[in-house]
């Protein structure tokens, strides 16, 4: 009986370190707004549930989608914005995954 407690416990400490499903990824990552920081190319295009990044010309950069982060995506989009709004968003959700 002990063994399965301290499993349980170790099962509920691991699962604590990486976030479960965010209640709302708008609110979490793009200060509750559908285009974050605005409208214009870049952006993070936001929902409750998936987060897209849409560079300059309309493409498309799935980060998120329900429980799957797209961390090599995260990566990348650090890797063109090394500052502001975009940069300091995508690192949060980096940080959280730990992509």
């Amino acid at each position: 009986m002990l063994k399965a407690i301290v499993l349980g416990a170790g099962l509920v400490a691991a699962s604590a370190a990486m976030p479960a499903h965010a209640a709302s990824y708008m609110k979490d990552y793009c200060d509750n707004q559908v285009y974050f920081p605005s409208t214009a190319e870049p952006h993070l295009h936001c929902d409750k549930s998936w987060i897209v990044y849409t560079a300059v010309g309309h493409s498309h950069k799935d980060l998120i989608r329900g429980d799957q982060v797209r961390c090599p995506a995260i990566r990348e989009v650090l890797t063109t914005h090394t500052a502001g709004a975009i940069h300091d968003s995508v690192q949060r959700m980096s940080n959280d995954y730990r992509c």
